[in-house]
């Protein structure tokens, strides 16, 4: 879950502005060199979850793309969800991605 604050989305505007208007930065999330994203509390953390789903994901037989796209769908979901909410809110207090 990620946790922030009325605060660190005024200190954030400019670029939670920037995702609103151009939804193609929510795939910059997945760039993990990119510095784009440092500004969401525990990016890291957030990838790495993603990457651990990842990867048990490339282990499994099947359909693999459709389950790596899906789960893709799943954060990119979840990080507009948080820019919605901020923009429409002032206040973001996403709600975890289900496992």
């Amino acid at each position: 879950m990620i946790n922030v604050t009325e605060d660190w989305c005024y200190a954030n505007k400019k670029v939670i502005d920037e995702i609103y208007v151009d939804r193609t930065l929510l795939l910059r999330f997945f760039e993990l060199s990119d510095p784009f994203w440092d500004f969401l509390p525990d990016r890291h953390g957030l990838y790495a979850e993603y990457a651990g789903k990842l990867s048990e994901i490339k282990k499994m037989a099947g359909c693999s793309s459709c389950m790596i796209n899906g789960l893709k769908n799943e954060y990119v979901g979840e990080l507009n969800s948080l820019i919605e909410r901020s923009k429409r809110d002032k206040v973001i207090t996403p709600s975890p991605i289900n496992a």
